[in-house]
């Protein structure tokens, strides 16, 4: 009976050496320079109008491809590698995790390096030829960290008028862009010795919702018009589209139906925009073609909607939800989306994203920053009058 536990306390000692052991490996193998342990997640989505955070719709927060552009922050170009964050995994990772990244033996990164990280993730849609670490070391090569930040874009083919016919066009939702593999991106630096960083990566669309309230109408689809063509990669809300930015717009981008409830949700995105003033015809203000069946009549009719409030400009941001809701509607629409985009009657009252800044505020953008100041009472304390 000594003799067997003898044999389990041996046992134990040695499970409990092998675990220092490999503990003890792990650590040297990270102060040698081997890699780093990423802590990801990805933000939450926002209402462009309180900032506050709603829900994803699924797929929204999924990770298909996951990059890191390394650059030394004491060089002025400073490239230093491309890391495939993914290379051993072969399915989507969820919205929150913890990856081992080691670093390739051939490379000249170290846990002693100061890094910018520019990361990269479900980009493959908008920029098929960087989605190799060859492409984007290539890329990278030549430019500087600052510049790739500027001015390194994703981009979507855009759809062709169809002028000639009309229905033809509205039916082609082939460049819709997938819920489940939309542009994230993220910035993040690395301090000499540092072995754990944390990363948060956000979305590089903007979300737009559409449900209907108008009595003797029911919703059935909703397109997107105006849509840029191209984005910058790296930006957050504080970055705004600027001014001067030269892309291309598409005309008809793409279109959605309603979901199980007579809505639409998470199924619509479009790049960020900013135009200064809007005008309802116009072929620069990103909007939506409602397409809404009259109950009575049976007939699907179709009406232009500016996504912007009332007498003010149009700014998009990255990573929010635009809400538009159908309140009531004044005068028959179009036979077709693309008379509706054209005509631009204005025969919808709309309530987007409870947004009336101009009873409820003031909104002031420089081309760079944006200041939303709510003029009604703000509390602060918790307490009831506090203004």
């Amino acid at each position: 009976m000594k003799n067997i536990s003898f044999i389990f306390a041996l046992l134990f000692v040695l499970i409990l050496a092998g675990c220092g052991e490999h503990e003890l490996v792990k650590d040297s193998a990270k102060e040698s320079g081997n890699g780093l342990r990423l802590s990801y997640k990805v933000s939450g989505i926002v209402s462009a109008a309180s900032r506050a955070t709603v829900p994803v719709e699924e797929g929204e927060d999924q990770i298909n491809s996951f990059y890191i552009l390394f650059y030394d922050n004491d060089i002025v170009r400073g490239f230093v590698e491309v890391v495939d964050a993914m290379s051993s995994y072969s399915t989507a990772m969820s919205s929150v995790g913890v990856l081992d990244i080691e670093f390739p033996e051939d490379s000249n990164l170290s846990v002693l390096g100061d890094y910018v990280m520019l990361c990269l993730a479900n980009i493959e849609d908008y920029r098929e030829e960087l989605t190799s670490v060859e492409a984007l070391r290539d890329f990278c090569g030549t430019r500087s960290v600052q510049q790739v930040i500027d001015h390194l874009k994703i981009k979507i083919s855009g759809v062709e008028p169809n002028r000639e016919d009309p229905l033809a066009e509205q039916a082609d939702n082939s460049n819709r862009m997938a819920m489940d593999n939309l542009p994230m991106s993220a910035i993040v630096t690395k301090a000499p010795r540092e072995t754990d960083v944390e990363i948060e990566l956000s979305r590089g669309i903007s979300r737009f919702d559409v449900l209907s309230l108008a009595s003797g109408y029911e919703l059935v689809s909703a397109s997107l018009w105006n849509a840029y063509t191209t984005a910058y990669v790296f930006g957050d809300d504080s970055r705004l589209l600027p001014a001067h930015f030269n892309g291309e717009r598409t005309e008809r981008y793409y279109g959605v139906g309603t979901n199980e409830q007579g809505q639409i949700v998470g199924s619509l995105y479009a790049f960020e925009n900013y135009v200064k003033e809007p005008e309802q015809k116009d072929k620069s203000t990103t909007c939506l073609i409602i397409g809404l069946k009259n109950v009575s009549t049976n007939q699907i009719e179709y009406f232009r909607a500016n996504i912007s409030a009332t007498s003010k400009g149009q700014i998009l941001t990255r990573n929010s939800v635009y809400k538009t809701t159908v309140l009531n509607i004044s005068g028959k629409g179009e036979e077709t989306e693309r008379d509706a985009y054209e005509k631009g009657n204005l025969l919808l009252e709309l309530n987007i994203n409870d947004w009336f800044l101009d009873d409820y505020g003031v909104m002031q953008y420089d081309g760079k920053n944006l200041l939303a100041m709510p003029t009604r009472k703000i509390n602060l304390s918790g307490q009831e009058e506090v203004r």
